[in-house]
């Protein structure tokens, strides 16, 4: 059984939701960008193996397999190595600048089979919040 996945920043406050495209060719936002700092800590969200640490399109990247997933980071200097093994929650490296997210958020993709998949998916669903039953004030009766 696998760890409970956990974040790969908190608080994971969204800032631009995952928006696949309809088609592989067309523009898309195949990840999810989440709010950070430049030096914010970013830890595996599963168990896995780091599976790449460089500098692709200008910016730094990291990615981890995860069984059958394949999550990426980015901007992410990465911390750690290829052929790592790290556990939900440790430390992958930190918030770097660079992309549409250049010091204002992480980019946190997942692929399964090639095909985009929402990042998000993978972490706990939040049960529902009862808000508190707050009681209407009476009015006068009309007679």
């Amino acid at each position: 059984m696998l760890p409970t996945p956990v974040p790969p920043v908190s608080p994971p406050t969204i800032l631009r939701a995952f928006a696949p495209a309809v088609h592989d060719w067309l523009p898309a936002h195949r990840g999810v960008d989440l709010s950070a700092s430049v030096g914010q800590a970013v830890v595996a969200p599963r168990t896995g193996t780091v599976a790449v640490v460089r500098i692709i399109a200008n910016r730094p990247v990291v990615v981890l397999r995860s069984h059958d997933v394949r999550f990426t980071f980015e901007p992410v200097v990465g911390t750690v190595t290829v052929g790592e093994q790290v556990r939900a929650g440790e430390p992958i490296g930190v918030v770097g600048d660079g992309a549409h997210c250049d010091g204002r958020c992480l980019h946190w993709g997942a692929k399964i089979a090639g095909d985009y998949v929402d990042p998000l998916s993978f972490l706990p669903r939040r049960g529902p919040v009862l808000k508190p039953l707050v009681k209407a004030r009476s009015s006068a009766s009309a007679a």
